[in-house]
């Protein structure tokens, strides 16, 4: 395994799923969800933040959403976040950036809805969790909004492997948009170049803005509030080595050399991306 691509969530639905039979007998399920979550900003304020997504549910899974979930309804869903790409009627390349759920919790009751909760309780909001762990596609570049405010961003691609249904392996390279800002940023842009692995945990962001010919524009963007550089060596390692006989050297020197070995042996990904950072709007 060489990445991670991990999310969880918990929001509303917004509308009744959209559930489909394709022509191989798969049920499919598609929910647009509302997340609801608390913020804490640099200066310690508190703020909700609202994100809107597409969760893809299949077989057994979106057999239960058809039958059970209906618009209003609070769930918990986990899985890996996947882009879409297509072109619409003018030869422009689109993208959709989508939940592939793997597990499901109903957490409305059966009876109705619970009486709504003061938004100043420290118990509301629903969750809005993303970890990635995968490799820079550029350098960070470090930006200052008018407003005085560090930003960044790059992406970070991940890979994943399966079989399909023939036992075949199959692989997929996803790129996402990080976004970073103030001090966290600054770190970042000064210390973590293009190739590093990078652990990301942050929270799910869709935005829209028009393009200068007019046209409108969607992204989601995973905003970071931790970052990990990966690779490193232990620093100031308590280690000794008075106890340790010529032989207990050599095999750890064997065992290290197999280690590096492996390593290498692990394939490259391809860092080009359709999906360009610099083509936000920052």
């Amino acid at each position: 395994m060489y990445s991670l691509n991990r999310a969880q969530i918990i929001g509303h639905t917004t509308e009744d799923p959209v559930v489909r039979e394709l022509d191989s007998g798969a049920i499919v399920a598609d929910l647009n969800l509302e997340i609801k979550s608390k913020v804490q900003l640099e200066n310690n304020e508190t703020q909700f933040r609202t994100t809107f997504l597409t969760v893809t549910l299949w077989q057994k899974l979106a057999e239960i959403v058809r039958d059970y979930v209906k618009k209003g309804h609070q769930l918990y869903l986990t899985g890996r976040l996947e882009t879409d790409s297509w072109e619409d009627d003018n030869g422009i390349k689109k993208y959709k950036t989508k939940m592939v759920a793997d597990n499901l919790i109903m957490l409305s009751p059966k009876d109705g809805f619970l009486p709504d909760l003061d938004e100043n309780l420290d118990i509301t909001g629903g969750i809005n969790v993303v970890e990635v762990i995968g490799n820079l596609t550029k350098t960070p570049e470090l930006k200052t909004t008018p407003n005085g405010n560090n930003v960044t961003s790059f992406g970070v691609a991940t890979n994943r492997v399966w079989k399909d249904s023939n036992g075949e392996k199959q692989e997929k390279t996803e790129f996402h948009n990080i976004v970073i800002w103030d001090s966290l940023a600054e770190v970042v842009s000064k210390n973590i170049p293009k190739g590093r692995k990078v652990y990301i945990r942050g929270r799910l962001q869709t935005r829209s803005w028009e393009t200068p010919e007019g046209q409108k524009r969607y992204t989601t963007e995973i905003i970071a509030t931790e970052v990990k550089s990966l690779g490193h060596g232990l620093k100031n390692s308590m280690s000794t080595e008075s106890n340790s006989s010529s032989e207990n050297k050599k095999e750890s020197s064997t065992s290290s050399e197999k280690v590096a070995e492996a390593v290498n042996d692990i394939p490259e990904i391809n860092y080009e991306s359709d999906i360009k950072p610099e083509d936000l709007p920052f």
